[in-house]
C-alpha cells in the first residue's frame, strides 16, 4: 500500500489575519519602526517555557504549543505555574499533589479544545491517518478570540527576513507559533550568528539551523487583553464544526467510514498485510476520536466560563451538574467510551476485518458515535437558543431510516419481576484459591476463605500500575448468566467483567456513584449516574445478570439498609442481537486506591 497522501486540505492562513489590527496595547517590542535591530540581542531565549511534548499530552499540535504560550504571556494575571487556587475548581479529578503547571496546562489545553471546535471535529481519512483536529473551521482565530489576543500570520520570502521578525517577537518575550509542513513547533529563541532558532522541545531544546525548510508560515501574538467573544458565539462556533459537512470531515465523514467498512469484498479478497494496515487505520479512527472526545469533556462551557472570564448572557447552570440528563460533559466521555468499541470488537486480530459480523458491530459503534454527537449538538443548541435541524442524524445507509443505537431503554423494574424471568440451569461457588488468578501485578491475599483486594491511587510521577486490580476466574462460563457477589469497600469501585462487558460501581472521573454497563460483545459502555454509589464499609450483595433479554444490576446492603435496589435493567443492548456468543471469562476486582473484601462469588448459567 503506497503511503498516506499529504493532507492538503489545511486552513488557508490569509484568511486568520484581522483586516484592521488594533495599535492599542501593542506590547513591547513590535512596533519595528522603533526598533533598530542591530540593538537587538545576537541570542536570546525565554526561558520557563513549558514543553508542548509533556508525557501527558493530547495529540493536537496547535493547542500544546499554544497552550503553553499562553500560559506564559498569562502569567502577570494569572500564575499558572505556582498559584494553587488556579486548579481549586477541578473537583478533585485531579491529584492535589502533582504539579501545579502540568494541571493547570491539560486544564488550559482541554478547555480551548472543545471551544476552538478542535476536539469535537469528526474526520475520517479512507488512506489512514490520526484524526485531524484542524479540520476545525477557523480555529487559529477562535483560539486567538478567546485568549483576547491580535496576532498576524507571516510569510517571509527569504530566511533573513523571518529571522528578523522572530528577533522582534523573542525580544518581546512572546513564543512563535511556527507551521511546518509535518505540525506545529514553538520557537522560544534565536541565534543570528549562527542563524538558528531554539524550539521547545521534551525536556528541553532543539536548535534548528535549517528553520526556513517546510515552513509555512509563523503565527504571532501582537496584542494581548483585548474583549473575548461570549458564550453565544463560542457555541454557535462548536455547532458549526459539529454540523457542517466537507470533505473528509463531519458527518459525511461518518458515513464514508461506514461505506469503507462495508466493502465485503476488498476486505474479505485483502491480504496478510493489507489486513494489519487497515488495523491501524481502525485504531486510528476509533481511538482518536475517542481521545479527543475524552479530553474535551473536562473543557465544556463551564470551565470557560469559571476561568477564563467568557461573557455568558445565558442560563447554563443546568449544565454544570455532573451527573445531570443535561451533562454535556458526560456525553463527550460516553463518546469517549464508545468509540473505543470499534477496536474492541476486532479482538487485537486483524484476520477479524474478513468477517462481515466483525465489521457490522464496527459499523454500528460508527452509528453510536453519530447518534452520541447529535445529542450533545443538540444541547449546545438548547444552551443558546437555537432551533434547527440535526444534521447529525444517524440513518441506516441500507433502509435510509433514522437510527437511535443508543435507545438502550432502562425501563423499571422491581427486584420480584426480574427473578420470575431468571431460570437457573447450573450454579458453580468460587474457590478463592483453587479457582482465580491474577491479571497483572495485583496486591491480593485470602485468609479464613475471605478474599482482600488492594488498588493504589494513580502517581503521575511513577505511573504506578495498580491504579486497577484484576483478578479472574480460570474457568470460562457460558452466556446467559448471573454473577453473584458479596462485598464490601472502604471507599468505592466494585468493578465486575465479562467478555468485553462490564459493570463497574465507581468514583468516575468528576461523576461520584456513576454506574457503567459495557456491552459484552462490543466493549462499548454507558454511564448511568448516581446508579453506582456503594456503602462504605458495609458489605453489600451485588448482582449482574446478563440475559438473553435484558441485563440488570442489582445492590442489597446486607447492613443498616436492608431494602434492595434495582439500579439499572435495560433492553436493546448491542449483544442482545447475537444469537450465538462463545463462553468468556470473568474478571472482577477495583481501583483507584480502593480496597475491596470479597466473602462469596457465584456464578450461575442461566437457560
Amino acid at each position: 500500500m503506497s503511503e498516506p497522501a499529504k493532507n492538503t486540505n489545511l486552513p488557508s492562513p490569509e484568511s486568520y489575519s484581522p483586516k484592521k489590527p488594533r495599535l492599542a496595547e501593542m506590547m513591547k517590542g513590535l512596533n519595528e519602526k522603533m526598533i533598530n535591530q542591530e540593538n537587538l540581542p545576537k541570542t536570546k531565549i525565554i526561558e520557563n517555557i513549558m514543553s508542548p511534548d509533556e508525557p501527558w499530552t493530547g495529540s493536537c499540535g496547535y493547542l500544546l504549543c499554544f497552550t503553553s504560550m499562553f500560559m506564559h504571556l498569562e502569567r502577570h494575571t494569572v500564575d499558572y505555574y505556582n498559584d494553587i487556587a488556579t486548579i481549586t475548581d477541578e473537583n478533585g479529578y485531579f491529584n492535589p499533589e502533582a504539579d501545579i503547571a502540568r494541571s493547570n496546562r491539560e486544564h488550559i489545553y482541554r478547555a480551548f479544545l472543545t471551544a476552538t471546535g478542535m476536539g469535537l471535529v469528526t474526520t475520517w481519512k479512507p488512506e489512514g491517518r490520526i484524526h485531524d483536529t484542524e479540520a476545525a473551521k477557523d480555529f487559529i482565530p477562535r483560539s486567538m478570540k478567546l485568549a483576547g489576543y491580535e496576532y498576524e500570520i507571516i510569510r517571509a520570502a527569504d530566511k533573513s527576513a523571518l529571522m528578523d521578525k522572530i528577533k522582534l517577537m523573542i525580544y518581546a518575550d512572546v513564543p512563535v507559533l511556527a507551521r511546518y509542513d509535518y505540525g506545529w513547533e514553538l520557537i522560544i529563541g534565536y541565534d543570528s550568528e549562527a542563524d538558528t532558532v531554539i524550539f521547545r522541545k521534551g525536556g528541553g531544546t532543539d536548535t534548528e539551523e535549517d528553520y526556513d525548510e517546510d515552513l509555512e508560515y509563523l503565527v504571532c501574538v501582537t496584542a494581548t487583553g483585548h474583549k473575548k467573544p461570549d458564550i453565544k458565539t463560542v457555541i454557535s462556533d462548536i455547532i458549526e464544526t459539529m454540523e457542517t459537512n466537507g470533505a473528509d470531515f463531519g458527518p459525511k465523514a461518518y458515513y464514508d467510514a461506514i461505506d469503507y467498512y462495508s466493502d465485503d469484498e476488498y476486505f474479505e479478497s485483502a491480504d496478510e498485510l493489507t489486513l494489519k494496515q487497515e488495523k491501524q487505520k481502525v485504531l486510528d479512527f476509533f481511538i482518536s476520536h475517542a481521545e479527543m472526545r475524552g479530553f474535551s469533556w473536562i473543557g465544556q462551557v463551564w470551565r470557560l466560563q469559571n476561568r477564563y472570564g467568557i461573557k455568558n448572557p445565558y442560563d447554563i447552570s443546568k449544565y454544570l451538574e455532573p451527573g445531570s440528563p443535561y451533562d454535556i460533559g458526560g456525553y463527550c466521555d460516553q463518546h469517549h467510551q464508545i468509540s473505543w468499541g470499534g477496536d474492541a470488537v476486532l479482538e487485537n486480530n486483524p484476520e477479524n476485518l474478513r468477517k462481515s459480523s466483525v465489521r457490522n458491530k464496527m459499523i454500528y459503534v460508527i452509528y453510536q458515535m453519530m447518534e452520541n454527537d447529535m445529542i450533545v449538538c443538540r444541547m449546545y443548541k438548547d444552551m443558546i437558543g437555537l432551533d434547527t435541524p440535526d444534521a447529525l442524524v444517524p440513518v441506516d445507509r441500507k433502509t435510509g431510516k433514522a437510527l437511535h443505537t443508543l435507545d438502550l431503554k432502562a425501563v423499571e423494574m422491581t427486584l420480584d419481576e426480574i427473578m420470575k424471568k431468571v431460570k437457573v440451569k447450573s450454579v458453580a461457588e468460587i474457590d478463592f484459591i483453587k479457582d482465580i488468578e491474577p491479571q497483572g501485578d495485583v496486591d491480593y491475599e485470602v485468609v479464613d476463605g475471605i478474599l482482600t483486594v488492594k488498588s493504589e491511587n494513580k502517581n503521575i510521577k511513577t505511573n504506578t500500575k495498580k491504579e486497577y486490580a484484576t483478578l479472574a476466574i480460570k474457568k470460562e462460563f457460558a452466556y446467559p448468566l448471573k454473577i453473584d457477589m458479596q462485598v464490601m469497600t472502604d471507599v468505592s469501585n466494585v468493578h465486575l467483567y465479562y467478555k468485553l462487558g462490564k459493570a463497574t460501581f465507581e468514583e468516575w472521573r468528576h461523576i461520584p456513584g456513576n454506574l457503567r454497563i459495557g456491552d459484552i460483545d462490543l466493549g462499548s459502555d454507558f454511564g448511568y449516574n448516581y446508579k453506582g454509589l456503594v456503602w462504605r464499609e458495609q458489605y453489600m450483595d451485588i448482582s449482574w445478570i446478563i440475559h438473553r433479554d435484558f441485563t440488570a444490576v442489582i445492590c442489597l446492603s446486607r447492613d443498616s439498609f436492608p431494602e434492595n435496589e434495582v439500579r439499572h435493567y435495560g433492553i436493546n443492548y448491542p449483544y442482545m442481537a447475537i444469537k450465538d456468543i462463545s463462553p468468556g471469562k470473568i474478571r472482577f476486582g477495583t481501583g483507584k486506591g480502593s480496597t475491596i473484601t470479597v466473602t462469596k462469588l457465584t456464578i450461575s448459567e442461566l437457560e
